[in-house]
């Protein structure tokens, strides 16, 4: 995927726009709200209207791919400020499949340097 940042409110929000591959129309944000002295609510919300090939291609590879990286953003995030430390997303076998070839050309790379 490729974007952008269309809006950036430092600690509040970030927003980013599609810009490819072809099809692929919307953005995507993450806002940060206060809900009381200790508790912040982190929000990630997807606005995209596919077309073209990227009616088969989202549902089938972006998508899954996409939520997991949320997920696992979002469990980082909960880790990195609560005292508890145990949110771990659970990357579902169709994603371990889609990630399969990035993981060995990441090993790869590791391994030539």
């Amino acid at each position: 995927m490729r974007y952008f940042v269309t809006a950036y409110e430092p600690g509040r929000r970030i927003e980013f726009q599609f810009t490819g591959p072809s099809g692929f129309t919307g953005h995507h944000s993450f806002t940060a709200s206060s809900l009381s002295e200790n508790s912040t609510l982190l929000r990630h919300e997807l606005s995209l209207s596919p077309s073209g090939v990227a009616k088969l291609t989202w549902p089938l590879f972006f998508r899954p791919m996409h939520d997991a990286l949320i997920e696992e953003s979002l469990d980082l995030a909960e880790n990195q400020f609560s005292s508890s430390t145990g949110a771990a997303h659970q990357r579902s076998l169709w994603t371990k499949i889609l990630r399969a070839p990035f993981s060995a050309c990441m090993t790869h790379r590791q391994s030539a340097r």
